[in-house]
């Protein structure tokens, strides 16, 4: 499994060791905090995905009610190109609806 989000590309991040002295300590080996990546299942248009997701996507994504709902409401920019794609599948499908 990554240690990326699949959605909004959440990666490592580079974080300042604190020593007892209260000094920071960054000429030594680098630490990195990892987001909390989880793996979960979502269903569009009958075809079930599955991502790799942080946790804070996760309770975005709840936030929105539905991965639909998350995608069409996000900012484009914060999306990896999967979750574009996905993006625009559904802004097709919405104008394909609207045609009928």
């Amino acid at each position: 499994m990554s240690r990326t989000c699949d959605l909004t590309n959440k990666r490592r991040m580079k974080i300042n060791r604190v020593s007892i002295e209260r000094s920071q300590i960054t000429k030594r080996a680098p630490t990195f905090a990892y987001p909390n990546i989880q793996r979960s299942t979502y269903n569009i248009d009958g075809v079930t995905y599955r991502f790799d997701i942080a946790t804070k996507t996760k309770r975005t994504i709840n936030k929105y009610q539905n991965l639909e709902n998350f995608l069409v409401g996000v900012k484009r920019n914060k999306l990896t190109p999967l979750g574009k794609k996905l993006r625009k599948k559904l802004y097709n499908r919405s104008i394909n609806e609207k045609k009928d």
